[in-house]
C-alpha cells in the first residue's frame, strides 16, 4: 500500500514493529471463503499469491446489479476496514491456493497512537477516506465495495 511505503519513509523501526503487531499471514485453499457479506471486517486483506473470486449478489448489496470479479496478486480487500466501520458487501472465495496479509484494524490504531507523525497522516489519510465513502453513491460515483472505494487511490 503506498501509504505504507511512506510510513516506511518516515520511521523504519516503527514500520518494522507496525508489521509484528499488526500484520498476520493467511493461506486459504480451493473453495475456503475468506469473507461473506454481511460480516463485520476487522482486517483488511493483500492477496500475495493466488487468485480469489469476488462476487456480490443484489440481497447483500441493495442498489447494485450482481456482479463477479477475479481478484488476482497485489490486490487488496476490505481496505475501509482499516479507515472506516465497514460491513462486507461481498462473499470473497478461494478460486486457488493463496497467501494473504492480514492487516489489523484495531492493531493498526494502537500502532500509530505511538508515533506523532505517524498518527498525523493516519488521521488525514481516514478523513479523507470517510469522506469518500459517504459520498460515494451514483450517479456522482459508484457504491463502494469490498474492493474499492472511488477516489480513494492514493498516488505512490
Amino acid at each position: 500500500h503506498p501509504l505504507f511505503r511512506l510510513w516506511t519513509g518516515m520511521d523504519l523501526k516503527w514500520m518494522e514493529d507496525f508489521c509484528w503487531q499488526a500484520v498476520t499471514f493467511a493461506a486459504l485453499r480451493p473453495k475456503d471463503e475468506l469473507f461473506a457479506p454481511g460480516s463485520v471486517a476487522t482486517s483488511a486483506h493483500l492477496l500475495a499469491r493466488g487468485d480469489v473470486l469476488y462476487a456480490q449478489e443484489e440481497d447483500s448489496s441493495p442498489g447494485m446489479h450482481s456482479s463477479k470479479h477475479y481478484v488476482h496478486d497485489g490486490t487488496w480487500l476490505s481496505e475501509a476496514a482499516l479507515w472506516v466501520e465497514w460491513t462486507r458487501v461481498g462473499r470473497a472465495v478461494a478460486e486457488s491456493n493463496c497467501n494473504l496479509l492480514e492487516v489489523n484494524a484495531e492493531q493498526l490504531f494502537k500502532c500509530v497512537q505511538t508515533e506523532a507523525r505517524i498518527r498525523s497522516v493516519a488521521v488525514e489519510y481516514a478523513v479523507q477516506f470517510h469522506k469518500r465513502v459517504v459520498s460515494a453513491r451514483p450517479p456522482q460515483a459508484e457504491w463502494p465495495t469490498d474492493l474499492h472505494v472511488p477516489d480513494t487511490d492514493y498516488p505512490d
